[in-house]
């Protein structure tokens, strides 16, 4: 010690402290300098009060870095919308939600306070709101009240964790549709049967039902029939709705016939692609 002052009381404090960091910095791995650095705060010191109120700093905020809780969750259970979001927060590629290493993400708690003192999540610093209903149902479930308001926590994403759960959550790493409705996939309850979409087109009441293709096509070149944007009903076979050639329309919405939730159709984008997972 470089004061000779310390009153005996301060020396069993100092002593405690270093062999207090000691340990700690062993458990955590740190290399030689820093060790280094830790033990020489306590061995040079000259103003007690300030070393105590140091050593109080740094323990206060391990206490806040350690996290709640911690879960693990296979990325089956994401939809592809989440997957691109999330990864933009932590500018990796979405395929590495699906490689060997986890990828690690940050879940807060605040509770709203009155009247409904309902817990709010967000994830990576994004409300659960802002992402699909499914995912939101994976993360309260996940942390089922196991992290306290104002505390963090971790959800792990790997593939290396059983992906069969018994709460029954919707999967989006497969989709048998491969027609009209190829990678559309319900990001809500994950139904993939049926969906009512913005359409831009001609409506199938608009023209004579004898009508050949290339007569519509016709009467679609010379403007005696004009495309316009309207909802309709899809499965991967296709829609009796539509007459002529058509397309979803680019800033269109979706509803699931399942569940009825409704979004921009590019949400329902939700099925994995293959470059994702390697497949």
């Amino acid at each position: 010690m470089t004061n000779p002052n310390f009153t005996p009381a301060q020396l069993i404090a100092i002593r405690d402290g270093l062999f207090g960091t000691l340990d700690s910095d062993f458990n955590y791995g740190m290399g030689k300098p820093k060790r280094q650095a830790a033990i020489a705060k306590w061995q040079k010191a000259t103003n007690f009060d300030a070393l105590m109120q140091r050593a109080k700093k740094q323990e206060a905020q391990q206490t806040l870095n350690i996290p709640a809780m911690s879960a693990l969750v296979h990325p089956a259970f994401i939809p592809a919308g989440d997957i691109t979001t999330l990864a933009k927060t932590l500018n990796i590629e979405p395929k590495a939600f699906f490689a060997p290493a986890p990828v690690t993400l940050t879940v807060t708690c605040e509770n709203s306070g009155a009247p409904y003192y309902k817990n709010c999540y967000t994830v990576q610093g994004i409300d659960v709101e802002d992402l699909s209903p499914a995912f939101t149902e994976v993360v309260e479930h996940t942390i089922d009240d196991a992290l306290p308001d104002g505390k963090t926590g971790l959800l792990i994403i790997t593939t290396l964790t059983p992906d069969s759960v018994e709460h029954d959550f919707a999967r989006f790493d497969h989709n048998t549709n491969e027609n009209c409705l190829t990678g559309i996939q319900c990001p809500c309850c994950g139904g993939t049967d049926a969906f009512n979409i913005d359409t831009l087109g001609i409506h199938a009441d608009d023209v004579d039902p004898m009508m050949s293709q290339s007569g519509i096509m016709r009467a679609t070149s010379e403007g005696e029939l004009e495309s316009n944007v309207f909802s309709a009903h899809y499965t991967d076979d296709g829609t009796e709705d539509v007459a002529g050639d058509s397309e979803f329309a680019p800033d269109g919405e979706a509803s699931c016939c399942d569940c009825g939730y409704t979004r921009k159709t590019s949400a329902f984008y939700a099925t994995h692609p293959d470059g994702w997972t390697g497949e």
